[in-house]
C-alpha cells in the first residue's frame, strides 16, 4: 500500500487519535504488508473500519450521539 493512500485513510481518524497513534499505525500496516501477514487491500479496509469505529467513539464520548429513540405516538384515523 502506498504511503499516500495510508495518509488519506489516516485522515479519516479523529485528529487527537491520529496525532497520538497515526505514525505507529502507518508503520504497523507497512510492516504487516512487507511480512506478508496481510494484503494491501485488507490493510486498507482495516484502516477504514478502524477509522469508523474511532469516529463513533469520539462522537459518543462527547455525547453527540443519542442512542435513545422516542416511540412514535399512534395516529388516530377517526
Amino acid at each position: 500500500m502506498n504511503r499516500r493512500l495510508v495518509r488519506r485513510l489516516l485522515r479519516l481518524y479523529p485528529r487527537a487519535w491520529r496525532e497520538r497513534y497515526g505514525s505507529e499505525l502507518a508503520s504497523l500496516a507497512d510492516e504487516l504488508i512487507s511480512a506478508g501477514e496481510t494484503t494491501p487491500l485488507r490493510a486498507g479496509l482495516n484502516l477504514f473500519a478502524g477509522a469508523a469505529v474511532e469516529r463513533w467513539r469520539a462522537l459518543a464520548s462527547r455525547g453527540a450521539l443519542l442512542l435513545t429513540f422516542k416511540p412514535i405516538p399512534p395516529v388516530c384515523c377517526c
